[in-house]
């Protein structure tokens, strides 16, 4: 019955504060929501927290990282390259969901044809929300 507490407890806290956090009306604070660190900003806006979830259960990790090229390139670099690029974005759908080569070299990110297209679109959110440190 503790640990049921405890971690009822628990996400009252984490909701008070990501209210808190949302909610709050001062220039300071808004300020720094821009200023967030990607994991930050997941939990204020639902839909790259989402996406963040289901990269998580993915194998996306695999081969990208968030600031640094692996075998595929960072998720920084794709934000950078694609942000306010619609016809890019969508073109990452095809590719993530297809696989293919040649836009970042000439590794083959393999297919993930299990992936729904609404689900990779909100991956590709998250993305876009990765700023360069």
């Amino acid at each position: 019955m503790k640990k049921g507490f405890l971690l009822i407890a628990t996400g009252v806290v984490v909701t008070l504060s990501t209210c808190m956090i949302s909610c709050g009306g001062n220039a300071e604070s808004d300020a720094k929501k821009e200023e967030a660190a990607p994991a930050e900003i997941a939990m204020v806006d639902p839909a790259i927290h989402e996406g963040l979830e289901l990269i998580g259960k993915s194998d996306c990790l695999t081969c990208h990282k968030i600031n640094e090229a692996a075998t595929g390139p960072a998720y920084a670099a794709v934000a950078a390259k694609y942000n306010g690029n619609q016809a890019g974005q969508d073109s990452l759908v095809n590719k993530i969901i297809m696989g293919g080569a040649g836009n970042w070299g000439q590794i083959m990110m393999p297919a993930h044809p299990q992936l729904a297209e609404a689900d990779v679109k909100k991956m590709i959110t998250y993305i876009m929300s990765v700023k360069a440190e």
